[in-house]
């Protein structure tokens, strides 16, 4: 497949990184492309390079999801990339916090890890495809 679903973690866990990368990538169409551990670095890196959507982590390990969120809202540059959080603080209050910041998903990690990947995969089927 000549054109893979791009994908960004934000995400400071290695043990947590790996089974993200080797869950995402179980489907020939979606790819990780990077990771950052903290907030800005992760701001950075997505300045960098294109990506069609980024997983974020609320506790990372400086600054928070909250900020990377506060930070792409609004960004025109950023107007394209899907926003996932994927929390193990996945409360009412902390969801709505996110969605009002720009999430266009949230998930808990202790629940709903298996909805990402199956979201990811649904998400890289109705992505446009560049003409061969």
């Amino acid at each position: 497949m000549d054109q893979q679903y791009k994908v960004f973690l934000v995400e400071d866990s290695p043990a947590i990184r790996e089974t993200l990368v080797s869950s995402v990538e179980s489907s020939d169409r979606v790819r990780v492309v990077g990771f950052a551990e903290g907030a800005d670095d992760a701001w950075s890196r997505l300045q960098e390079a294109p990506v069609d959507a980024v997983l974020i982590d609320l506790r990372l390990a400086s600054g928070t999801g909250f900020d990377l969120l506060a930070r792409l809202r609004g960004r025109e540059e950023m107007k394209h990339l899907v926003k996932i959080v994927l929390t193990n603080y996945g409360s009412n209050a902390f969801r709505q916090r996110c969605m009002a910041l720009g999430a266009d998903y949230f998930f808990d990690k202790s629940l709903e890890f298996d909805g990402v990947v199956d979201l990811l995969n649904k998400l890289a089927a109705e992505a446009p495809r560049a003409p061969a």
